[in-house]
């Protein structure tokens, strides 16, 4: 059976149809975009990402305040300012596309890799 592939653009079409419409009368589909690559950077900074032939134990384990610290600050670089709730906003409405995918289930965890 082959994973599901996530596809960047497709996430961010999903990420955008399900934030505030506060949020998306203040990013872009492009800027969504740059913020899941940042998110996608972290976790490759962090070993999740970066080798998907690895095994790795599960229930894989995110720092949530060290990946929310890195994006914003990231987003910065960028030109893109977000506040803490918006960026979970976000986090939280690409975690509908995860599971749309089957990638997570809804305790968070890789049911495919299970």
């Amino acid at each position: 059976m082959e994973q599901p592939a996530y596809i960047v653009e497709d996430a961010a079409k999903v990420v955008y149809n399900n934030i505030s419409l506060k949020l998306k009368n203040k990013l872009s589909h492009e800027e969504i975009e740059i913020i899941l690559d940042i998110e996608f950077e972290f976790l490759e900074h962090s070993g999740v990402t970066s080798n998907p032939d690895s095994i790795v134990q599960l229930p894989i384990h995110i720092d949530e305040n060290a990946m929310e610290y890195y994006v914003i600050n990231q987003c910065v670089k960028e030109g893109i300012y977000l506040t803490t709730n918006e960026y979970h906003q976000i986090m939280d409405a690409e975690t509908i596309y995860l599971k749309s995918l089957g990638l997570i289930d809804e305790e968070g965890l890789a049911p495919f890799y299970n």
